[in-house]
């Protein structure tokens, strides 16, 4: 719990050796010791993620299969063991090639869809870390496969935005290194509109700039994608949706205000006057002499 809180590497590998001390309590063929060795695999997977070492990589591993032997088909917990074996595996697949390492990923995770349904938000998770792992084959049926997995992601609505446009950036990528550009326009095209959703409303200005941050490229590439695709237009379209995204949520707050303003005008004037006094504050706390745009220009 205190690990959980405060990540503490100390309290990281005593978490560890007692995970691992309570699956060697534990005699073979104990109906719960495939569960407990649950706790090991997520131990480990969190320490490789943060050291990149191959020892905790292979633990996982290791752990991992073992796991999936002890555990019945119908248990609940076994979805999450499928996952992060396969995750682990994913991870190893980075460091290079392996033929049947990259099957095994592949058949772990397809095993996990099963226990989703399409439509659910964990199936756009699996179905993005299924064809990330398949995108390390050049065999045109995986990469094939691993496009159907993005794209369907990318359309799932009850998924979390940042999945996505994960997804949606993937699956663009993909087509465009394909030279299918009037694929990956559209894909692009539903990439930059989830710019909006993963820079919310509900976020401060500072957050909606640091969650746009990370997304830097994607209106670049939409650009570029639809010249290529020979439709300036849309080139352009995409460019102003991109680069404007917090100026765009000012321009709805605006229409939003008009419209109370027809039944409740004193309501939006004392809501407009308090905005502006909330700008003035906000624009004296820019660093002096630098210009300051109200949108994070992508």
């Amino acid at each position: 719990m205190r690990y959980g809180l405060f990540r503490d590497v100390q309290d990281e590998n005593l978490l560890i050796e007692l995970c691992r001390e309570a699956v060697e309590l534990l005699p073979n063929g104990h109906p719960k010791k495939g569960l407990y060795r649950t706790n090991l695999i997520s131990s480990h997977l969190q320490r490789y993620r943060r050291t990149g070492h191959e020892d905790d990589l292979e633990a996982t591993l290791r752990a991992g299969e073992l796991a999936l032997a002890e555990t019945p088909a119908d248990h609940p917990r076994r979805l999450g063991i499928l996952s992060n074996t396969a995750l682990a595996l994913v991870g190893s697949l980075k460091d290079g090639f392996n033929e049947a390492r990259l099957r095994r990923t592949v058949e772990l995770f397809t095993e996990a869809l099963t226990y989703t349904t399409q439509g659910q938000p964990l199936d756009a998770v699996l179905r993005v870390n299924r064809g990330t792992a398949l995108r390390h084959s050049d065999r045109p049926e995986d990469v094939e496969r691993a496009l159907r997995d993005w794209c369907t992601a990318a359309r799932n609505e009850a998924a979390s935005p940042d999945i996505r446009l994960a997804a949606a950036t993937a699956w663009a990528r993909g087509c465009a290194e394909l030279g299918r550009w009037s694929d990956a326009v559209a894909a692009y095209g539903l990439a930059v509109d989830l710019l909006t959703s993963v820079a919310g409303l509900q976020l401060q200005h500072a957050d909606q700039e640091t969650r746009l941050t990370k997304w830097v490229r994607v209106a670049w590439e939409a650009v570029a994608a639809a010249l290529e695709n020979n439709d300036p237009d849309r080139a352009l379209e995409l460019l102003e949706a991109g680069r404007c995204v917090q100026w765009n949520h000012q321009l709805r707050n605006a229409g939003e205000l008009a419209l109370l303003a027809d039944s409740q005008p004193e309501l939006a004037a004392e809501i407009e006057r308090t905005s502006a006094a909330l700008g003035v504050v906000w624009s004296e706390a820019v660093t002096p002499g630098l210009p300051h745009a109200p949108a994070t220009r992508l």
